[in-house]
């Protein structure tokens, strides 16, 4: 186990004195794409924010290489150590250090920055300008580079021990089966759409018929184009709302989020831009959390790519896509095995992390 951090002796330091280099990604329109390897970096914290992955012919001119950190709209903060373009959501920022002392600054940029940033506030280049780093120093004051350094590789080798150890467990306890067997469901015949609208005898009012935040009055989750919390951005009276529990919410909108799939357990409805469904009578017999959780997961590695704030993904246009589902030896929808996997990955990732936290403190 590693002893604790002491950060009473560190000193502030602003950006501009810690990276020589702070740019803006430039908008590149989805018409404008053609698909390649290099990855398009644009807000989100899923998949490391990589939207896309284009032709080099396109970008050549926009291109980031060598070691590079991005912080979005939202305040992520990720290392790059490939080659990448990003849109105009994007700061990149980069020095001469290595990769490991770059870690620790995404470590620090991360701390510093989370819950600070949303839709509504972004993180732009003012943001950066007013953003204190603390850092550790040497006698000299200086950034401590080299402390820096050597925090970052002790927890790596631990951290990578952990999660090789990690990934044996998870093979051991359970056998996945080869995707090359699933078959594909189209999303129509496995769900329906459900109808959560506002059903008050009286005209909605935005300002009178829901809250940013979540009270005794207004307790009831509302989906939206929202990109995290779930999808959740406003709150209602219960009463108020045709909700529906145990469904997958699809966002059908916004610049970032559309695409975006998250599982809805409590009872939900929607303030629109969104839609919630359901497994359709035949199958709801299988219905459960992890259920939703390993569908919503294939539904949203279906989908994200395919739709764009210029080509949103509405029911009419989602319900036309299929899935890869495991199947069984009769071809039949595996639902067994989409439950067994979910737990037992649940259950294993709480042990490890549990030990993983250990391990870091």
């Amino acid at each position: 186990m590693m002893t604790r951090i002491n950060i009473h002796s560190w000193e502030e330091f602003k950006p501009e004195s810690i990276f020589s280099h702070v740019s803006r990604g430039t908008r590149l329109k989805v018409a404008d794409r053609i698909s390649g390897d290099i990855p398009l970096v644009t807000a989100g914290f899923e998949n490391y924010g990589i939207a896309d992955y284009v032709s080099i012919k396109e970008v050549e001119n926009k291109l980031y290489d060598g070691i590079n950190i991005t912080i979005d709209m939202f305040g992520n903060v990720f290392l790059r150590d490939e080659p990448f373009i990003c849109d105009d959501n994007i700061l990149v920022l980069s020095n001469d250090k290595s990769k490991e002392a770059n870690l620790f600054l995404v470590a620090v940029l991360t701390a510093t920055l989370s819950g600070k940033y949303s839709y509504k506030n972004q993180f732009r280049l003012k943001s950066l300008d007013k953003t204190v780093l603390n850092l550790p120093v040497t006698s000299q004051g200086e950034p401590n580079w080299k402390m820096m350094e050597e925090v970052v590789e002790v927890h790596h080798e631990k951290v990578s021990n952990h999660l090789n150890s990690f990934k044996v467990t998870l093979n051991q306890e359970f056998v996945p089966i080869p995707i090359e067997t699933w078959k594909s469901f189209l999303i129509d015949d496995l769900f329906e759409r459900k109808p959560a609208k506002f059903k008050a005898d009286r005209k909605f009012s935005k300002a009178n018929d829901v809250s940013e935040v979540k009270d005794d009055e207004f307790s009831l989750p509302l989906t939206n184009a929202k990109h995290g919390d779930n999808g959740i951005m406003y709150y209602g009276r219960p009463d108020d709302w045709n909700a529906v529990e145990m469904s997958i919410d699809v966002v059908a909108n916004g610049a970032i989020a559309v695409g975006d799939v998250y599982v809805q357990v409590q009872p939900t409805a929607t303030l629109g831009d969104s839609f919630l469904m359901k497994l359709k009578n035949e199958y709801q017999k299988h219905e459960s959390e992890n259920m939703l959780l390993f569908l919503a997961t294939v539904l949203e590695k279906t989908i994200k790519h395919k739709f764009s704030y210029d080509h949103k993904s509405t029911w009419n246009r989602v319900r036309k896509e299929s899935i890869l589902l495991p199947v069984t030896d009769e071809n039949l929808i595996d639902w067994e095995y989409m439950e067994e996997f979910i737990s037992s990955l649940r259950l294993i990732s709480e042990e490890q992390v549990n030990k993983l936290g250990e391990l870091i403190v």
